[in-house]
């Protein structure tokens, strides 16, 4: 499966994902910008994820809304530069974290060697307080069992 790293620095205000996956590159990228694709392994399993806009493009817009009986997450953001088989770079922001405003830039960029595909992302927030609020929220959690799904969906090869 998938190995993946979370770091979370004190007093930083990024969270640096790594994930290497044993699977080409073009298959990772696909499952990352293909709304079809991408609510078979976004989040946790128990919900539904419901991709209401994905314009993967410079200066296109993305809102996700995952759901699972009364429990509702809502997620959006713009994605700022987009290189094909390389680079994504957008911010995302989190419904629930209460006030508007508690938003994150994410740089993903995404590396294949010998059909190996290394996927890094770097989530930076405004403060240290809304960094922690989103670790709280459970995201490693939800990220991990996301990650994992994202391998089957890929046919990752042990």
């Amino acid at each position: 499966m998938a190995k993946t790293t979370l770091t979370a620095e004190p007093g930083q205000l990024d969270v640096t994902i790594v994930t290497t996956f044993n699977a080409p590159l073009k298959k990772v990228w696909e499952a990352y910008t293909d709304p079809k694709l991408l609510p078979e392994w976004w989040g946790p399993a128990k919900y539904t994820t419901d991709v209401a806009e994905m314009d993967v493009r410079d200066g296109g817009k993305w809102h996700f809304i995952q759901v699972d009986g009364d429990d509702k997450h809502s997620f959006h953001g713009v994605y700022h530069d987009v290189t094909p088989l390389e680079r994504i770079v957008q911010t995302f922001e989190y419904d629930e974290l209460g006030e508007k405003g508690h938003v994150c830039l994410d740089r993903t960029t995404y590396r294949e060697k010998d059909g190996v595909t290394t996927v890094t992302t770097i989530n930076t927030f405004l403060t240290q307080e809304d960094r922690d609020g989103m670790i709280n929220t459970g995201m490693e959690g939800g990220m991990r069992e996301g990650i994992d799904r994202l391998a089957k969906l890929i046919g990752e090869k042990e």
